[in-house]
């Protein structure tokens, strides 16, 4: 990909010019909340999931508990989301990665393919939601 001025777009930013701003927001942080399930309830990342959508003028993000059942890591992100923006800001910004990696960011199994991911946007937007009382 070509920018107007001339200059290559590195491969791992160019979904960020294809993808709109708040669905890079939106993915992004869910993606950096995910990571944090671990150290807010006792579970594992991999027991949550989510995926962004657009519906209309809408971008709406969905999590969802991925074994059998639920085990309720989807329920408790909804009913405590400022103190899981808190711990996932706190993993990301301790990350020494540039623009996020498998420990603060990306997903093995996302249903997106960890398409339009900014890990600095994440850490604004989680900052913001954690200040929340």
């Amino acid at each position: 990909m070509i920018t107007s001025t001339g200059g290559e777009v590195p491969e791992q930013y160019q979904t960020l010019w294809t993808s709109s701003a708040d669905f890079t927001a939106v993915h992004s942080i869910q993606h950096q909340i995910v990571k944090a399930v671990p150290l807010v309830v006792l579970s594992s990342s991999l027991d949550v999931d989510g995926i962004v959508t657009q519906k209309e003028t809408r971008t709406i993000g969905y999590f969802f508990d991925t074994c059998e059942g639920g085990n309720g890591a989807a329920e408790a992100i909804f009913s405590d989301l400022t103190n899981f923006a808190a711990k996932a800001y706190a993993l990301a910004s301790e990350c020494d990665c540039e623009a996020g990696c498998p420990k603060c960011l990306h997903s093995t199994g996302c249903p997106q393919h960890n398409k339009a991911l900014h890990k600095d946007l994440g850490l604004f937007l989680l900052d913001t939601i954690s200040q929340v009382a």
